[in-house]
């Protein structure tokens, strides 16, 4: 009896071995077979990885070639720009050599009046040569004063003044001290202006 139960045994642990690497066979010849019939052979992707394949090298050219292609349209498109950007310069050099000044105006309309600031500058090519400037209110049609009730200037040391603005004046544009006050925080100085 002994001995019909080590067959078994025996017999039992061969068959789950036998049925263990029969699976495990399959299993690869399976993952094997989906690797060479999918969408592109693993031979094929492998040669071209390596660099063996004709066919692969030459399309690795290809989109060498049209890589470098658009370069070569982009650059072009860059050194056109270039030759504009240099044409207006000079433009704006003549100009800068035909003209003593250039004023800048920065006109401020979120209070109750418009506040005009002006920035003069000697140079229009060099934001360094701010030589003057001063801020206004822009009073309109339908007061007594005409045109515009300065309030305050800055002159080539950058040193900023505020401009006393009579009651008479200020009774003419139909302004209050404390509208000239609001509009004289509004004006634009340029950093550094104190």
């Amino acid at each position: 009896m002994t001995f019909v139960l080590k067959w078994i045994n025996r017999a039992v642990g061969l068959t789950l071995l036998v049925t263990a690497a029969a699976l495990t066979t399959g299993l690869a010849l399976a993952l094997i077979a989906s690797q060479l019939i999918g969408e592109e052979a693993f031979i094929d992707r492998l040669t071209c990885q390596l660099g063996l394949s004709e066919t692969c090298v030459h399309e690795r050219l290809e989109d060498s070639q049209r890589h470098l292609e658009r370069q070569r349209r982009e650059s072009k498109r860059l050194r056109e720009r270039i030759v504009e950007m240099d044409a207006v310069l000079g433009r704006l050099r003549e100009l800068d050599r035909a003209s003593s000044s250039y004023v800048i105006f920065y006109r401020d309309k979120t209070g109750p009046l418009d506040v005009v600031t002006g920035h003069q500058y000697a140079s229009l090519l060099d934001p360094g040569t701010l030589t003057s400037g001063w801020c206004y209110i822009d009073v309109g049609r339908g007061s007594a004063l005409s045109g515009s009730l300065h309030i305050a200037r800055f002159d080539a040391d950058l040193k900023l003044h505020q401009k006393t603005v009579g009651s008479r004046d200020r009774q003419k544009a139909g302004v209050s001290e404390d509208a000239v006050k609001d509009a004289r925080a509004r004006c634009t100085w340029p950093e550094g202006i104190s």
